[in-house]
């Protein structure tokens, strides 16, 4: 087939309605009418000829030659993206930069780090955003991300930045409670499965009273007197009704790590912030 009847507007076309799993949700997403994608997908049907998609009422599904192509066409995608970051990275060094974390790094330690930051560089637009999941950063949902977990990638660079270290705190009180009638507070849905293990393993066996996926709900729960709490201490050491009451038989680190794409880091803009950060930020948490 001469590639001069395909398209390419339509295979970003037919990459939404494979996504939104209808027309309307394409339609919405592309701004454009719903008879323009229609007469899209029947033209790049024709051209390839293939069934992509199975009509039904509840939506577009896709055939299996529809999925074939779908993940082909997040390929190209991709490299769209990448010939956009290039350029980019090219660009001024001015611009947004949006960096992503762990709500409690960023809020203790991230964000203090930055305080300086928009003085130096009032050019640059800072975006700060929490978040317990991973930001997909081929897909430009953030240019930094700071993760406890380390992410590999051909296209990533992954450098520890800091380390974090814990400690099992809890009310003074605790140190005058029999070593079995201790409680504990536990974690749960983290990405960072180490923790809990760690917690089980000082427990021993002993109660626990309430498990969440939130370092600070447990530094709220053991301040309040619930149980003892596996917590950074970053977070936990200048809190007034916390102290250190037990200590691990191994010691419990872990390692931070900066996240980009190799070719967003060559942005000025991004490369001013990932140098404010490895100058302000501590080695040890």
């Amino acid at each position: 087939m001469p590639v001069s009847e395909l398209v390419w507007d339509d295979l970003k076309h037919f990459a939404l309605v494979a996504r939104e799993g209808s027309v309307a949700g394409a339609a919405r997403c592309a701004k454009v009418e719903h008879s323009t994608i229609v007469r899209r997908m029947g033209r790049l049907e024709e051209a390839l000829k293939l069934k992509l998609f199975n009509r039904l009422v509840r939506g577009w599904v896709l055939t299996e030659e529809g999925h074939a192509l779908q993940e082909r066409v997040l390929q190209i995608e991709g490299h769209v993206l990448g010939v956009m970051r290039f350029a980019q990275a090219m660009g001024k060094d001015a611009g947004s930069v949006v960096l992503t974390a762990p709500p409690d790094l960023l809020s203790d330690v991230i964000a203090p780090a930055l305080a300086g930051f928009a003085a130096d560089h009032p050019q640059i637009d800072l975006q700060l955003i929490g978040a317990t999941g991973r930001a997909n950063l081929s897909r430009g949902e953030a240019d930094i991300a700071l993760r406890m977990v380390e992410i590999e990638g051909a296209e990533l660079v992954c450098q520890k930045i800091c380390s974090v270290s814990y400690q099992i705190y809890g009310q003074t009180r605790w140190s005058a409670e029999a070593w079995h009638k201790r409680r504990f507070v536990a974690y749960s849905d983290l990405h960072q499965p180490f923790l809990n293990e760690a917690l089980n393993r000082q427990a021993a066996g002993r109660d626990i009273v309430l498990q969440t996926n939130s370092p600070r709900v447990a530094l709220q729960a053991a301040a309040g007197g619930l149980g003892l709490a596996l917590l950074p201490s970053f977070l936990a050491a200048n809190h007034g009704d916390l102290a250190v009451v037990e200590v691990a038989e191994t010691p419990v680190c872990c390692p931070v790590y900066l996240v980009m794409q190799r070719d967003v880091r060559k942005a000025g803009r991004v490369r001013a912030v990932v140098d404010h950060l490895w100058q302000h930020i501590p080695r040890e948490l």
